[in-house]
């Protein structure tokens, strides 16, 4: 009993940590993962710093692409003497210079009004068809102002109705054309014997020769001269009536007349001629009836509209508000006239915006070279490329304390990338066959750290002297010697030609 009491209290008694050394074995099971760990760290930093170095990168590229294709020494910069009448603005490519303008008029839409009612929502009792811009509107005897408002701009017809409320008890129908310019005044049509446009103040006046040709007149453009008139206008009822040409009278249906039939019924009065003529509209082939007399112009008589809905007479409007009208002005006193105030096909790639009449006064206009939007490109690669250089030279270092490499010491596929970079920029371009060949004869060179030094001077000097070859330095060119060959396309493919050229 005293040997095993003497054992216990031997191994109680002894300098042995026992927990210490339990401890110790659990580190040196869990060092393995605790290095699995640390390495997982260690590859999630690195791609993370691959991620940010590819961000770099592609900023980059997109600072290159306005250097390359030669957008970025293009730019101009476009001013007016008086913006209130003639604002301007100018895209790459326009060549600089000074201009005088003259606006005599501004282009306008066609708008027109009806007479005043009391109330916009009230039955007007008036039934028929119109017709405006080629398109038919059917209007029924419970239709209020509003009613017919909203069938205008249902029909798609290139008009937009309104109503002008100008006090509780009068309220005005207005149509604006959708189309500035002449060429885009409204044309409405009376296609119904109870004068609906006139009734509702539209139109006014008496009917009046539309068409006038030699010795006639002519009617609107109708889609088929086999067809029915009424059918061809897209008319549910069409009028029908006994008009006078030259006095004589001449029944006309055009709900089962074609228009053949008419010009043969109206070829029958003594001096009198009709023909259906073939003519183009929209590049679309069209018909129309056109009338003449061996005296001149023979007279007409209407009945129920029928001639007014052929189109050979018409009405006038009674309240214009404006008149359908094309911009009319000068540059360099040459006359131009446009259906829009937007006018960008008068100067090369330069945009003009005419806002006011100058009563004769010239506006002047100036394109300049914008050199500091020039300047700002390269000034914008000069960073992107630091930004790449600067990130990778920060996890190349080697650290002699700790004997640690930054996450991209020693990767081949980063000292290659900065390598190319450098070799880009530096090197020569043999091809170019002028004075430009190397980046730094306009001012971009390298410092110490390998960062890209700019000297704005430098560039802009060279920018006012030979900014053609300074875009060819950057950027992709092609050229051919015969006017007979053109160049359509490129890509990043294509191998340089050495200065030499292919022969072709």
């Amino acid at each position: 009993m005293n040997i095993g009491n003497m054992a216990i209290s031997g191994l109680v008694a002894s300098n042995i940590d026992i927990q210490g050394i339990i401890t110790q074995l659990g580190q040196i099971r869990r060092r393995p993962v605790e290095v699995m760990k640390q390495e997982q760290t260690v590859q999630a930093a690195r791609l993370t710093a691959y991620q940010q170095l590819t961000a770099r990168c592609l900023s980059l590229c997109s600072s290159a692409a306005t250097l390359e294709d030669g957008s970025a020494f293009g730019q101009v910069v476009a001013s007016s003497g008086n913006d209130a009448a003639v604002a301007v603005s100018a895209s790459a490519g326009a060549p600089a210079g000074s201009y005088s303008i003259v606006v005599d008029a501004l282009a306008q839409s066609h708008k027109v009004a009806s007479a005043a009612v009391s109330s916009a929502s009230e039955e007007l009792g008036m039934a028929g068809e119109i017709i405006l811009n080629g398109k038919t509107i059917s209007i029924g005897a419970a239709d209020s102002l509003a009613d017919i408002r909203d069938a205008i701009n249902a029909a798609g017809d290139g008009a937009s109705a309104s109503i002008l409320t100008a006090s509780p008890t009068d309220h005005r129908l207005t149509i604006a054309s959708l189309t500035s310019g002449a060429a885009g005044a409204l044309e409405m049509i009376d296609a119904n014997s109870s004068d609906i446009l006139q009734a509702l103040g539209i139109q006014s006046g008496p009917a009046e020769v539309l068409h006038v040709i030699s010795d006639g007149a002519a009617s609107n453009a109708i889609a088929s001269r086999v067809e029915p008139v009424g059918q061809a206008l897209g008319l549910a009822q069409a009028p029908a009536g006994t008009v006078q040409i030259n006095g004589t009278d001449v029944a006309i249906d055009l709900a089962t007349d074609s228009l053949q039939e008419i010009a043969a019924r109206i070829s029958a009065i003594d001096g009198v001629e009709a023909t259906t003529e073939i003519i183009s509209v929209d590049g679309q082939a069209a018909y129309r009836l056109e009338i003449t007399g061996t005296e001149g112009q023979p007279t007409f008589t209407d009945a129920n509209n029928v001639l007014v809905t052929l189109g050979v007479l018409g009405h006038d409007f009674a309240n214009t508000v404006s008149a359908a009208q094309d911009a009319m002005f000068s540059i360099d006193g040459v006359a131009m006239s446009r259906s829009t105030n937007a006018v960008d096909d008068a100067l090369e790639n330069v945009q003009l915006q005419l806002r006011q009449e100058t009563a004769g006064e010239a506006v002047a206009v100036s394109v300049q070279r914008n050199d500091a939007a020039t300047v700002a490109a390269v000034e914008s690669f000069v960073a992107g490329y630091n930004s790449v250089i600067g990130f990778v030279n920060q996890h190349q270092q080697f650290d002699t304390e700790t004997e640690q490499g930054g996450l991209f010491f020693g990767a081949h596929a980063v000292l290659s990338l900065e390598s190319n970079l450098r070799s880009q920029v530096s090197g020569l371009v043999s091809t170019l066959g002028g004075e430009l060949k190397l980046a730094a004869q306009v001012g971009l060179t390298f410092n110490s750290s390998d960062q890209l030094v700019f000297d704005s001077g430098t560039f802009t000097d060279a920018l006012a002297s030979n900014p053609e070859g300074l875009r060819r330095l950057f950027g992709e060119r092609t050229d051919a010697t015969s006017a007979f060959v053109e160049i359509a396309s490129t890509t990043a493919a294509t191998p340089d030609s050495g200065a030499a050229g292919w022969a072709v």
